[in-house]
This record gives C-alpha cells, sequence and structure tokens, in this order.
C-alpha cells in the first residue's frame, strides 16, 4: 500500500489494489467454508482454473450473510474516505521524501521477496499451528496462506537410496506391533468345473486359477441417513445395502474428505497415499503427468495380473485433471458422462445412478471374456446442492423429526431421494452379477459425507445432534472421526458365507490394498511396505486427525506411532517429489524374480 501511494500520491490507489486482492482472498474463504465447512487451503489454488465449475456446483450456497454484507460497506466506506483525504494529504510529502519512502520500501520488498529469511521466520512461528484453520485464526487469511507457503519452501527432505533400502528392510519387532487379526489369503480363486456350478461354488480342483472381475463403485456422497438420530423415516431409504450388509463384508468406511474432495478419495484408494503428508500447496491430482506414470498403484497390480482396466466418471472431465492422470497411470480406458450417449437419463442435473448403474453392466458386457476386468467407477448424480427444488418430485419416503421444520425436511428429501437412488444402483448392480457365470468382486463406498449446510448458518447434522458445529475446526478428534465416516460393501459371487470376511472399519488409504490381499495378487513392493508397516499401527491420518489401527481417535500422532508416520512421510515423499526409489526397487525386484 505504501508503494503504491508514494507512487502515485493517491491513498486511494493504495488501498485499492492490495484491499481488493485481500476482501476477495478473504470472500473466497468464506464462501469455502459454507461450501464445505473448512478454510481456503494452499493447495486449493490448484484448482483456480476450475473456479467457475465449481461454483456452478454450490451456487445455491454462495449467499451473503448480514456480516458479509457489513463488510462489504466498511471496505465501501473507507474507499470513500480516502478518496476525500486524497485532496488534503496530497502535497503534504515532498520529492525527497518520496525518495527516501521509495528507498525504505525497496529495502523491504528485498528483505521480504528476494531472500529467505522472512519465509524461514515465517515457517517458524507458524511451525505450532498445524492446520491451516490454526494458521488463520492466528495470523489472517492472507498472512496465514503464506505461512503455508513458508513452510512448503522449508520443508526439503534430504534422503539416500540407502534410507530407502533401510525402510524396505524388515519390519520392525513384533513386540512393538499391535495385535492383527488378518490373515493374508493365499489361494486363488479356480474356475467353475464341466458340471457347470454356479459362480459361487468354483471349484478347487482346476490347476489354472481364475482371478474375479473386480468391480469399484465409488458413490457420491453415499452413507447411511438413518443412522442420524433424532430423525424417522416412513420407509428404509437404504434397504438394499441394509441387506446385504447383513451377509457381506460392510461397515465405516474412513476418508480424509468432508463434503467434498472426491478425487483425493479416489486417489488414495488407488495409491494408498495420504494426502495430508503431500506440502501443502499440493493435491493428489496435482501432479505432472510423469509423477501418475511412475506412481505404483492399485491399477499397476491389475494389469501384472493381464487385467484390462477401465476408468468410468459419470459426469464429465472438467475437474481434478482425471483424464490426464488416468491415462498417465495406464487404464486401458478413461470413460465420462459423453459415453453414455446423448439420450442418457439425467436427474437432479447429473447423469442418474440408475443410468450410471447400465453403463457399468454394459462395458462389462462388452468386456474382452479372454480376460478378467477392473473398473474404478465414479457416480455423480447425488453430489451437492442438496436444495428443495433439486428434483421436480418429492423423494416418496415421508421424513419426519422434532428438530427440522418444513423447509429443513424438504433440502433433506432432495438428499434422501438421491441416497436412495444410489441404494437402487447398488441393489441393479448385484442383481446383474448374481446372474453372470464368471466370479466378480463388487466394491462399493461413499466417498464423504454431504454438504448439508442450511442458509440460517446451520446445518442438518448441528439440528439433529450429530454434529455439534458447522466449523470443522470446533471439532475434537471424535466427532471429526465420526464425521469422515461414511458406508462400504464388500459383496461377491463367488465365496461362501464361511469364506467371508467379517465386518470392520476400513480406511480409504488401504481399501485397494485389501482387495488386493483378498483376491490373492501378490503386491508390490511399496504396497508390501505398508502392510507390514503402517497399517498395524493407523487407520487414517490427516489434519487434526489420527486414528490407530484398532479405531481409536487422537488429536495428535501417538508418540509408539510416530516413527511409522516419519517413515510414511519419507516414502510419500520419494514418491511424489523425490527419484521415486521405491518405484525402482519394485522394477528392480520384478527383474529379478
Amino acid at each position: 500500500m505504501a508503494a503504491v501511494y508514494v507512487l502515485t500520491k493517491r491513498l486511494w490507489i493504495g488501498y485499492l489494489l492490495p484491499g481488493v486482492f485481500s476482501l476477495l482472498l478473504a470472500f473466497v474463504n468464506y464462501f469455502k467454508c459454507s461450501i464445505n465447512s473448512a478454510p481456503l487451503l494452499l493447495s486449493d489454488f490448484t484448482m483456480t482454473g476450475q473456479l467457475f465449475e465449481i461454483g456452478g456446483y454450490a451456487k445455491s450456497q454462495l449467499t451473503f450473510s448480514l456480516e458479509s454484507i457489513l463488510a462489504l460497506a466498511i471496505v465501501v466506506l473507507t474507499f470513500a474516505g480516502l478518496i476525500f483525504m486524497d485532496h488534503m494529504v496530497k502535497k503534504s510529502i515532498t520529492r525527497r521524501g518520496r525518495i527516501a519512502w521509495m528507498c525504505i520500501i525497496i529495502v523491504l520488498v528485498i528483505l521480504v521477496v528476494c531472500t529467505p529469511a522472512f519465509t524461514q521466520f515465517s515457517a517458524q512461528i507458524s511451525s505450532g499451528q498445524l492446520t491451516q484453520e490454526e494458521r488463520n485464526e492466528e495470523f489472517g487469511v492472507l498472512y496465514g496462506l503464506y505461512c503455508a507457503y513458508a513452510s512448503v519452501e522449508t520443508n526439503v527432505l534430504d534422503y539416500s537410496k540407502d534410507d530407502i533400502d533401510a525402510l524396505l528392510g524388515p519390519a520392525q519387532p513384533e513386540t512393538h506391533m499391535p495385535d492383527l487379526e488378518q490373515e493374508e489369503n493365499s489361494e486363488q480363486i479356480t474356475a467353475p468345473d464341466s458340471a457347470g456350478d454356479p459362480a459361487n461354488e468354483i471349484s478347487e480342483e482346476t490347476e489354472e486359477p481364475i482371478y474375479p472381475n473386480v468391480i469399484f463403485v465409488m458413490s457420491e456422497s453415499f452413507f447411511d441417513i438413518t443412522r442420524l438420530p433424532n430423525l424417522e423415516f416412513s420407509e428404509d431409504p437404504l434397504a438394499n445395502y441394509h441387506a446385504l450388509a447383513q451377509e457381506y463384508t460392510s461397515g465405516s468406511f474412513m476418508t480424509p474428505a468432508y463434503c467434498g474432495g472426491t478425487a483425493y478419495v479416489e486417489m488414495e484408494v488407488l495409491t494408498g497415499l495420504t494426502s495430508y503428508l503431500l506440502n501443502e500447496n499440493d493435491t493428489l491430482t496435482s501432479f505432472p503427468a510423469e509423477v501418475y506414470a511412475e506412481l505404483p498403484t492399485v491399477q499397476d497390480v491389475f494389469d501384472d495380473y493381464g487385467y484390462d482396466t477401465i476408468f468410468f466418471h459419470s459426469h464429465t472431465n472438467a475437474l481434478y485433471n482425471r483424464e490426464s492422470i488416468y491415462n498417465s497411470m495406464g487404464f486401458d480406458q478413461v470413460l465420462f458422462s459423453d459415453a453414455c450417449g446423448p439420450d442418457v437419463e439425467m436427474k437432479g442435473g447429473y447423469v442418474s445412478d440408475k443410468a450410471f448403474a447400465e453403463k457399468i453392466i454394459s462395458l462389462y458386457e462388452q468386456r474382452n471374456q479372454d480376460t478378467p476386468l477392473f473398473m474404478l467407477n465414479v457416480s455423480m448424480q447425488n453430489h451437492q446442492p442438496y436444495v428443495a427444488d433439486k428434483y421436480a418430485e418429492h423423494s416418496g419416503i415421508e421424513a419426519s423429526s422434532p428438530y427440522l421444520n418444513e423447509t429443513d425436511l424438504e433440502i433433506l428429501d432432495s438428499y434422501v431421494m438421491g441416497v436412495r437412488d444410489a441404494d437402487a444402483s447398488l441393489g441393479m448392480l448385484v442383481d446383474y452379477f448374481s446372474s453372470v457365470d464368471e466370479p466378480v468382486m463388487l466394491v462399493f463406498w461413499g466417498d464423504h459425507l454431504p454438504n448439508l449446510n442450511l442458509s440460517d448458518g446451520s446445518s442438518i447434522f448441528t439440528k439433529l445432534g450429530y454434529a455439534s458445529d458447522v466449523m470443522t475446526t470446533d471439532w475434537d478428534a471424535q466427532e471429526l472421526a465420526q464425521m469422515l465416516s461414511t458406508e462400504y460393501l464388500i459383496w461377491t459371487n463367488y465365496e461362501k458365507s464361511e469364506e467371508i470376511e467379517p465386518d470392520h472399519t476400513e480406511s480409504c488409504t488401504f481399501l485397494g490394498i485389501h482387495v488386493l490381499e483378498r483376491i490373492g495378487l501378490e503386491r508390490n513392493a511399496y504396497f508390501t511396505w505398508l502392510e507390514q508397516n503402517v497399517m498395524p499401527y493407523m487407520t487414517l491420518y490427516r489434519a487434526r486427525l489420527f486414528v490407530d489401527a484398532q479405531g481409536n481417535p487422537y488429536r495428535e500422532v501417538p508418540e509408539d506411532a510416530q516413527q511409522m508416520i516419519d517413515a510414511y512421510r519419507l516414502m510419500v515423499y520419494d514418491l511424489m517429489y523425490g527419484d521415486r526409489l521405491i518405484a525402482q526397487e519394485e522394477i528392480n525386484a520384478t527383474t529379478d524374480g
């Protein structure tokens, strides 16, 4: 401000340029909090080019509160006051004074921009602030983001191949490892015998193993709404899920995302990476294509076993660089909503979950029947916004609560419609794959809880007593873990009842690896390291939350898990920023084998 004022001798110009930028940043942060109950992060700037698409999804929530209107009024009044003052002060600064002030300003700019001292200082004073919420509260939005940038600039790990080799050595001693009740299933699925056994009675006498087709379905904002307190329904909106959960592996699915960030969940499932271990200016979808080409993924393992691989998202390729990422990973087909054809059924502004399930079935029927198939499918119908007029008709399921008014119930019904249709699509898929002769594993889960915020500053969750506050910053570890839990189901048409794994809490970070283990595919060196050194200690790790392997939530990483986190951080750094030595280990291991 001082520099612009000295150059122009106009107070209002000195105020306008940086002031408008700071104001814009504050309002973007405000709207981000309204949409996802979380502040603006440094990593969000990786999606600046997709701002209009994001705003389109949540435009119904981009409303101005009384406080925001007052803030704008203060800015306008300040601006007008400075214009009025200009004629009083413009002659008070002499040419010599201007030169002196410019010299001081140049020195300050050099100290801040051209030397690392200010960056190191900013990183140091914010080192105790673990999250962006805390930085913003302590320093304000603008400087809080700069402190995040400073922490990235000073976060450079110095390591060597010997360090990676040391991590890939034997796992830590048994005495330091939590008890595990999981046994590796090394038996392979075998083909039906000549008598024509159904898929769920596959013979074990066939010599050559036949691996199942694996269908991943990530359902947008799917969670068991019937577990909300103080809420009743005239009928079960999740009848299919509840019936299947009684017979097949199911339970809570822990995700790092709340109200958004679908693609980050996809990436954690595929890679076993944890987003929170990345630099704060990065996301799992913001790296160059060559990083994804060398990244060890679940898709790589399926590819090594001769699977055809398909990624299908029932929306456009506008967000998260999905088309580039999945092509770089080596998926055989990368498909979006245009693959559904011009006459596809739309519902709530998106491709319907019925059409989504029909497309999955169509792709399965068109597959090469001589090779197994791996599909990662992502739905869209149940995406926000949840507003009373999202659908043309009522869901047909009456909801009642003493804590929700008529307007609240109309908003809730838009979500009930979406989750009911998602449940129906699950039923369609299970009905279809129950009738096929080939072995099939269907892995179904919800990516995150929906954004059910209301215009009065509350949310469906707070009104029903499921959450204490709209903003995630006010949640303790227990509440945060609850709000980061959706549902999952693993259904197969070939496992006998005694072979089905028991229900357990699943992690987005390890779901893909657990599936590989369950069907007996050999994991790569990186996944094996995660199984031996990370899984015994953690279920989920993200800002302000560490959930251990037994499901206990903590605000900080427990002391007995800190060494593991340090090693895990080095692995992530090597894969995403370093020389990808762990990937080279896999190449060498494959060559040696």
